[in-house]
């Protein structure tokens, strides 16, 4: 995948995890762009060492997301379910 507007070439990766916990372990200096969730209970997505910073978003079963991301250096946290998230590093 190339992302024109940016010219910054970007492989999208999928993390998973089954119950809740870190999905996506921190990448220091680096943002972490979320494509999609699919997550077989209602969970909450925050950044941050066991989901201590923001919320990212809630999602359902099987959301269809577009772009959000997470904060530079954070960890993607889910609070629940088994989840799988689509993603590419920034």
């Amino acid at each position: 995948m190339n992302f024109k507007d940016t010219g910054i070439p970007s492989t999208l990766k999928v993390a998973s995890k089954s119950g809740a916990g870190t999905v996506i372990s921190a990448v220091s200096g680096k943002k972490i762009v979320i494509m999609d969730v699919i997550a077989s209970a209602a969970t909450t997505i925050k950044d941050g060492s066991s989901g201590s910073n923001s919320m990212l978003m809630q999602a359902g079963i099987a959301s269809k997301l577009n772009v959000n991301i997470g904060g530079a250096g954070a960890e993607v946290y889910s609070t629940a379910g088994d989840i799988s998230i689509t993603y590419y590093i920034l």
